[in-house]
């Protein structure tokens, strides 16, 4: 347990704990248009994993949005699946979505999210 005072040790103690998750795991923050529609998400944490899987650099992956990276992602079924996220609070599961992305594998295969 860390004490008050110690913001810098919890993110860096968070950071570690996510790192060596082997699965991927971003947080996205949704961005809106003038009108307060949701336009995209940006990327404001990331661990090593998901680094990994898309190739990049964390300095590259946070702040950058998600559908300039993944512009795939809106027709998918998986950007309508972030913006029911966004309304109810609903937590997102998926478990083998086969998503044809714009980083495939090695062997040009696509990806499957859980």
């Amino acid at each position: 347990m860390v004490g008050e005072g110690h913001s810098e040790t919890s993110e860096s103690l968070i950071r570690e704990t996510l790192d060596s998750l082997s699965d991927p795991l971003v947080l996205l923050q949704v961005v809106r248009d003038g009108a307060g529609a949701v336009a995209d998400f940006h990327y404001v944490a990331a661990n090593r994993a998901a680094c990994t899987k898309w190739q990049m650099s964390r300095d590259r992956l946070i702040g950058a949005r998600l559908l300039q990276l993944l512009p795939g992602q809106v027709g998918s079924g998986l950007f309508e699946a972030y913006l029911r996220v966004l309304e109810t609070g609903e937590p997102l599961a998926l478990d083998g979505f086969e998503f044809s992305d714009d980083v495939q594998t090695d062997e040009g295969e696509p990806r499957y999210y859980d």
